[in-house]
């Protein structure tokens, strides 16, 4: 298969569930038109030109455009960060920002820094980080996220 069809392809999928997912966005303003949801709509759009430009390119490559190579290391690990990602998206709410996120980039920091010498570096920064996320983005901007079952 041709790589730019592959990317191509794939980056409309991606872009048709994140539309999907934005579609039940509200607008909160209703004097203003550019709230919340013209940023997401943006985005979808721009990935959405960009993904066929990139099938059109492959196309008119011919014969010439590069072949993708399956390596099954990588399609491995693919598959390991969708169902860590699946499972984050699925508790994300349920369990809160904080809990989920920690999780997640926890068990992907352990999955790229391999090694004893990495594990206390991994379990620090997989705590530190959302919660410094979570400190100016809740406390400081005031901006609301999921608490999940935690109490603050």
């Amino acid at each position: 298969m041709k790589k730019n069809t592959v990317i191509g392809v794939s980056g409309l999928l991606i872009s048709a569930i994140y539309g999907y997912g934005i579609a039940s966005l509200k607008n909160p303003s209703k004097l203003f038109f550019a709230g919340t949801t013209v940023f997401p709509i943006l985005i979808t759009f721009g990935a959405l030109i960009f993904s066929v430009i990139v099938i059109l390119k492959g196309h008119y490559e011919g014969d010439n455009a590069e072949v993708l190579k399956m390596d099954p290391k990588v399609l491995k690990m693919m598959g390991v960060f969708t169902v860590i990602f699946s499972i984050y998206i699925a508790i994300f709410n349920k369990v809160g920002f904080l809990i989920s996120t920690i999780a997640m980039l926890t068990s992907l920091l352990f999955i790229f820094n391999i090694g004893k010498s990495q594990r206390i570096i991994n379990i620090i920064v997989g705590i530190v980080f959302p919660t410094l996320c979570y400190i100016i983005f809740a406390k400081i901007f005031s901006i609301s996220l999921p608490r999940g079952i935690l109490p603050f």
